[in-house]
């Protein structure tokens, strides 16, 4: 009986009954093996809504828009239908969550869509397929693409145009040597240009002082120094290839610390890596810790824990909250110094890595007090957001799990997500430079998007790929396929949710469906990743097939064309050639580039590129004018009449 409108309607709501709903956020599909179940982009007048929800709201809904639906849980915030507050769908909205289902899909769109026109041409869909993690490295050694059976891709470079392109070091906006990213990746894509990182941002604002002029840092320095027994507490993944965090950026801000506050007590928070690291490296990052610490002066070992705990960004609030509890009131296994934890841990068995360390109490540590000071040095936003939500969200989805929570001043290297604002440095867009995104000039052109991927990868097909805004543009349908395994379990589980995504992407790719698709396969990463060869292998294959079932889709069932990438290398080399040591971080290799389409004899790549080059490159193939931000090259190019490859 609740009136539902979809954002795929052409009838634009008044600005006045815009405000007055509540939107389904992330309108939930459950899909089930045997019968999947579908509400797409929903709005709900917040009259039908009561303050508190309650189980007869619950149980009208499960009747109005699920029929005879089971469902286990139904949970719904009030909010308007407005941009700003988009976030919110997956942490502050419980949706419904079928009993019997397989894996949930939550599906956002922007409201705005409701008043977005789309294109009345008739256009060839393309589709980006992002196969994650996967470089080009011609050492077969240790090179888990190589090794696999892979006919569609052998296929593919046999018969299609294909380049090489770079992305890490300046190619993607980072310092020289250093390892591509997901983040660096996916942001240079979807922005067509070479993309300053933060790494560099923040290098750079330290080095001239104008991180230190900032106001929210004068505020929480001032609060340290003018509060009686007030710690200053630091947490920073401890490594230094600088995909997440850097751990120079926790000892410059421990030395202008000391500079500001001469008696003040400093207590470090280190996580452990063992991912973009060697598995088992963190002894060479803590013995720099304790150097630079002795060097600071009256500063301490809180707690220590592997990324695993501390940076889950899966949503599963247990991790978070075990980490939370741990910083903050002093819940885990003791140890006299974090040496000893890290060596308790490699003697409990050879395949204990560094990511896992369980959380530990170093020494006295007592926990946090009200009035202590904190900030969370990493500045990658998806890994950072549940950890900081515990601490300045009252509706954490995991406070029921947590012992007690101080008042505590908080900030954030960066802002982790649209409404955060708890943070040093702002938005990269702030200065007007990621402006004219790919995914932006699409929807300006009525063109509608689809974005999937698997949770491991939502936020970088999206976000990411979006410039790090979290809400889509108008026309643009994002949709997560929930992962159901744990990251120490994928190398158990290398198909991870690859064939979900892939079942779910030719469901939805109906003719006349979506002008432009990105998907992202996160298998060749996230099991490279585990350092377990055989896995990563099984990962690339399982890749390789699900690739073959939607180019075969989008070329000969919708007429459409396809480029194929990936945003860096990981299971091309999974062992380091000079130390003969596993590698679990990702490759400094080039990607592939490979156009697919019926009639791509009829065009060439023009030489090697960087990721950067990709938006225009997809904007030249719809015949869409490249925009004077977009500085990036266009690869492809069409030969002369009569002239093939």
């Amino acid at each position: 009986g609740l009136p539902v409108r979809s954002s795929r309607d052409r009838c634009a709501p008044s600005p006045a009954s815009m405000a007055a709903e509540v939107m389904f956020l992330s309108s939930l599909a459950v899909v089930s093996r045997s019968a999947p179940l579908d509400v797409r982009n929903a709005a709900i007048s917040s009259k039908y809504l009561p303050a508190k929800p309650s189980s007869t709201l619950a149980a009208t809904l499960r009747t109005s828009l699920f029929g005879n639906a089971k469902f286990d849980s139904c949970s719904l915030g009030r909010f308007q239908a407005s941009r700003k507050q988009l976030f919110h769908f997956d942490r502050r909205v419980k949706f419904f969550t079928c009993a019997e289902a397989d894996i949930n899909i939550l599906i956002t769109e922007n409201p705005e869509t409701a008043k977005w026109e789309r294109t009345k041409e008739k256009v060839k869909p393309l589709c980006l397929i992002i196969r994650d993690g996967w470089g080009h490295n011609e050492n077969p050694v240790a090179n888990a693409t190589l090794s696999a059976e892979t006919p569609n891709l052998d296929s593919y470079l046999r018969t299609y145009p294909w380049t090489l392109v770079d992305t890490c070091g300046e190619a993607v906006g980072l310092p020289p040597g250093y390892q591509g990213s997901s983040e660096a990746g996916h942001l240079n894509i979807g922005a067509g240009r070479v993309v300053e990182q933060e790494l560099k941002r923040i290098d750079d604002a330290m080095a001239t002082g104008a991180l230190w002029e900032l106001e929210a840092w004068k505020n929480i320095s001032k609060k340290w120094k003018d509060t009686k027994g007030s710690k200053f507490h630091l947490f920073v993944l401890l490594q230094d290839e600088g995909v997440h965090g850097h751990q120079e950026h926790l000892f410059k801000i421990m030395r202008r610390l000391r500079k500001e506050h001469p008696e003040g007590e400093i207590v470090i928070h280190p996580f452990l890596d063992g991912r973009d690291t060697p598995p088992r490296s963190t002894k060479e990052y803590i013995a720099k810790l304790l150097k630079v610490m002795a060097e600071v002066g009256n500063c301490s070992i809180g707690t220590t824990m592997g990324r695993y705990f501390s940076m889950d960004r899966s949503k599963d609030w247990k991790l978070t909250s075990k980490a939370f509890n741990c910083i903050v009131s002093a819940e885990g296994k003791p140890a006299p110094d974090i040496l000893t934890a890290v060596d308790e841990w490699y003697a409990e068995g050879p395949e204990n890595s560094d990511e896992y360390v369980p959380p530990y109490v170093i020494g006295d540590y007592k926990g946090m007090q009200d009035g202590d000071c904190v900030i969370h040095v990493n500045y990658r936003q998806d890994r950072a957001i549940q950890l900081t939500l515990a601490f300045v969200d009252d509706q954490y989805p995991g406070k029921d799990l947590i012992t007690k929570k101080p008042k505590v001043e908080f900030l954030g290297l960066t802002r982790y997500y649209d409404e955060f604002e708890n943070f040093l440095l702002g938005p990269m867009g702030d200065d007007g430079g990621l402006s004219n995104l790919l995914g932006e000039v699409l929807s300006k052109n009525g063109y509608r998007q689809l974005r999937i991927a698997e949770t491991q990868k939502f936020r970088h097909v999206t976000s990411f790929f979006n410039g790090k805004a979290t809400t889509p543009f108008p026309g643009e349908e994002q949709i997560e396929v929930k992962g159901r395994f744990e990251p120490d379990s994928f190398a158990q589980h290398p198909e991870m949710e690859a064939y979900i995504v892939t079942d779910e992407i030719l469901k939805r790719l109906q003719p006349g469906s979506y002008e432009f698709i990105a998907v992202n396969f996160a298998n060749a990463d996230m099991v490279g990743h585990t350092g377990v060869f055989q896995s990563a292998v099984k990962a690339c294959e399982v890749v390789d097939e699900c690739v073959g079932r939607v180019v075969d889709h989008v070329v000969n069932t919708l007429g459409g064309h396809v480029l194929i990438t990936a945003d860096h290398g990981n299971s091309d080399q999974m062992l380091d050639y000079e130390t003969g040591m596993t590698k679990t971080s990702h490759s400094l290799h080039p990607v592939e580039l490979i156009y697919v389409a019926k009639d791509a004899q009829s065009y060439r790549m023009t030489k090697r590129g960087k990721l950067g080059d990709i938006a225009p490159t997809i904007l030249a193939l719809y015949g869409l004018p490249v925009p004077s931000e977009m500085d990036g090259d266009v690869l492809v190019e069409k030969l002369p009449a009569g002239v093939t490859r």
